[in-house]
């Protein structure tokens, strides 16, 4: 389902940024790139607009719930408990788009400020896709910033991704950690060499290094505890 300002050139990052979760809420869907890739989780949420997305995706049989309306509307009545990941990519503002390049279900100026008030106001976290506007950048001057190139490796618009949150100690899916490919294979690499290790071990020595990352890491180990029950 290509979609005009889908995220399949980027979907590493996104994805490689998303906290631990077990409500994944994506606001604008469209072809819902990022959706498709990602690990799912306990419950899923797609809202769009257009009802022809909507149509779509019941006609894919894919896994989540489906809502066809406006996502703001959505987002203010949802009862959050915290354990939510809302990812937004909504329509980017004119000025980053040409004459062609447009929505069936566009939006405002007013649109985005309503979206993005309604989204610093959730009691859970946020990630937001964009591009270098003044309204986006002023109004998450305080967010953690991302910043990357779509497109392939040599070139493309500058996106950026912003979190209400600090940089995650537990990552959805680790083996996307890492701003560059380089920096993927780089991490791939140390996680071989520290497996290895660990299989030579004998059993003591293996209990040891387990009873330790438990003490060190305990936030990482709760949350392999909560996957395995």
């Amino acid at each position: 389902m290509a979609y005009l300002g889908g995220k399949g050139n980027c979907l590493t990052r996104v994805i490689g940024a998303m906290p631990t979760h077990s409500v994944y809420i994506e606001t604008h869907l469209g072809g819902g790139a990022v959706m498709r890739a990602k690990r799912p989780v306990e419950r899923q949420i797609g809202i769009d607009a257009d009802e022809r997305v909507i149509r779509a995706w019941r006609e894919r049989r894919v896994v989540c719930e489906l809502v066809h309306g406006d996502a703001a509307a959505f987002l203010k009545r949802f009862q959050f408990t915290g354990q939510e990941l809302v990812y937004a990519d909504p329509p980017y503002p004119d000025e980053t788009r040409g004459r062609r390049n447009r929505y069936r279900y566009d939006y405002r100026k007013d649109d985005h400020v309503e979206l993005l008030e309604v989204l610093a106001n959730l009691r859970c976290r946020v990630l937001i896709s964009g591009q270098p506007t003044d309204l986006y950048c002023e109004r998450l001057a305080r967010w953690r910033c991302m910043e990357f190139r779509s497109g392939g490796r040599r070139g493309g618009r500058k996106e950026l991704l912003w979190a209400n949150f600090p940089e995650p100690a537990a990552l959805h899916e680790p083996a996307k950690a890492g701003t560059t490919f380089r920096d993927r294979e780089r991490v791939k690499r140390r996680f071989a060499t520290i497996r290895r290790k660990v299989e030579q071990m004998d059993s003591a020595e293996r209990n040891l290094f387990v009873e330790w990352l438990a003490a060190r890491y305990p936030e990482q180990v709760l949350y392999l505890e909560a996957k395995v029950t």
